[in-house]
């Protein structure tokens, strides 16, 4: 079994807690009004909890750097095209992302992925008036 440092996770949450620019606003952005809670994590007086550490990753918090002490590759750092197709692929649904994968990994090797699978849906065609009109399978009266 791993023994983990706790006052390393304390640490590093502390880091990342500083983008909110105060423990009090920290704590309200997680809707907690009163960041005595919070204070108690970051002095060491209580445990980080995965809980807490889960919230706090949906306001933006890295939870891998906190954990690990290795930061994830932000969305910021890469260029604008790739930063486009990874906003695409998370619109996706899973088996889209996972086609989309492949895809691109055929690419990636140099082969000529087919082209993917559309169904073809008919358009509605305007019926012509007139003279134009088709001639009527009824039959007229004599």
């Amino acid at each position: 079994m791993s023994t983990v440092n706790v006052e390393e996770l304390v640490t590093r949450f502390r880091t990342e807690l500083d983008r909110f620019g105060s423990i009090a606003e920290a704590s309200r952005t997680i809707g907690e009004p009163n960041g005595a809670g919070l204070r108690d994590v970051c002095n060491g007086r209580k445990r980080l909890t995965a809980e807490l550490l889960a919230r706090f990753a949906a306001e933006g918090v890295d939870a891998l750097y906190v954990l690990t002490g290795e930061h994830l590759v932000m969305r910021s750092g890469l260029n604008p095209m790739l930063r486009a197709v990874v906003d695409d692929l998370e619109r996706c649904s899973p088996e889209k992302q996972v086609e989309a994968v492949k895809y691109v990994a055929m690419l990636a090797a140099g082969m000529t992925p087919p082209l993917p699978t559309v169904p073809v849906v008919p358009a509605n065609k305007p019926q012509a008036r007139g003279a134009a009109a088709a001639p009527s399978k009824r039959k007229k009266r004599v």
